[in-house]
């Protein structure tokens, strides 16, 4: 799964990058050089709008010009005459005079210069062809999204707002909102991870943020009943030893702290992914709502 993944993450940048080309492209070739048609890498594409060359070529197909003045009798070309665009084939060349007819035609067209010409057909897709084509660009991009959804949510969507929750967070550390307390649990909390924040978070680390937004939100509408069935399905370690940063008499003084200080403690335990901060934090936080919110054993 993970070199699947690894795959369809690289052809997505590729696909990616070909349409940006592709708009680059199109944007100079109709803007910049006020060409009536896309010029990409030296093909064009035109959807066929009547009947002269049906049997070869159908109305509403597709067909790609190669961009060229060489072209020989035989040859299905693409010209401009009157504002329109042609898909004719050349049934002779006299100099620089080209005619064309169209395969169901009964009667020749009228001559035309080799500087009307804007290039030769090169494949055709039949009307049917271009939707399964689309289909088959949509069903991939499809896959990649499903496949890559994890990536792309950590990668775009939820770094927005990991960056808002590291400036609301972090950034205030020096605000006089923070109680001392909080100042210093937090500076001791950074030393301790070598104050690398992490720029995005691991699946469980996006799992713990949502709970803890989810606890602190039932409390705000004041839902205790569904409180008391979240607050006991997160398991917490119990660690023996004294904790560099919750040493006992850290401890001590957290118990005392009000309900808003352990959540600035648990959101900041996840911008460092500190496991360890976590868990004793989240412990005491659990307790102090059971005792002042719900009436449950405490496991």
């Amino acid at each position: 799964m993970k070199i699947l993944q690894k795959i369809l993450e690289y052809l997505s940048k590729i696909l990616i990058f070909e349409l940006i080309v592709l708009c680059i492209l199109a944007f100079i070739s109709t803007v910049v050089l006020h060409k009536d048609y896309v010029n990409i890498g030296g093909y064009t594409f035109f959807i066929v709008a009547s009947g002269s060359m049906s049997g070869t070529v159908d109305v509403n197909d597709m067909v790609i010009v190669k961009i060229t003045d060489d072209f020989q009798v035989g040859d299905i070309v693409t010209y401009q005459a009157d504002g329109y665009f042609v898909t004719h084939r050349i049934i002779s060349i006299n100099k620089d005079q080209i005619i064309t007819k169209g395969d169901s035609n009964n009667t020749e067209d009228d001559p035309i210069g080799r500087d009307k010409i804007i290039g030769k057909v090169v494949a055709i897709f039949p009307f049917m062809a271009i939707f399964e084509i689309l289909g088959a660009i949509i069903l991939i991009s499809i896959i990649v999204v499903v496949f890559n959804f994890e990536t792309i949510f950590r990668k775009f969507i939820f770094r927005k707002d990991l960056s808002k929750l590291k400036t609301r967070e972090i950034d205030r550390l020096d605000q006089e909102g923070y109680s001392e307390f909080i100042k210093e649990t937090l500076v001791n909390m950074r030393k301790r991870n070598n104050n690398k924040v992490k720029e995005t978070l691991s699946k469980n680390w996006i799992t713990r943020l949502r709970y803890v937004t989810k606890i602190n939100e039932l409390l705000r509408m004041g839902k205790y009943d569904v409180l008391k069935e979240l607050l006991n399905s997160y398991e917490v370690e119990n660690f023996e030893e004294e904790d560099p940063v919750f040493t006992l008499a850290v401890v001590e003084k957290l118990k005392r702290e009000p309900i808003g200080t352990y959540t600035i403690l648990l959101l900041n335990a996840i911008l460092y992914e500190d496991r360890e901060s976590f868990d004793i934090v989240f412990m005491f936080f659990r307790n102090k709502l059971i005792k002042e919110y719900c009436d449950i054993e405490i496991i």
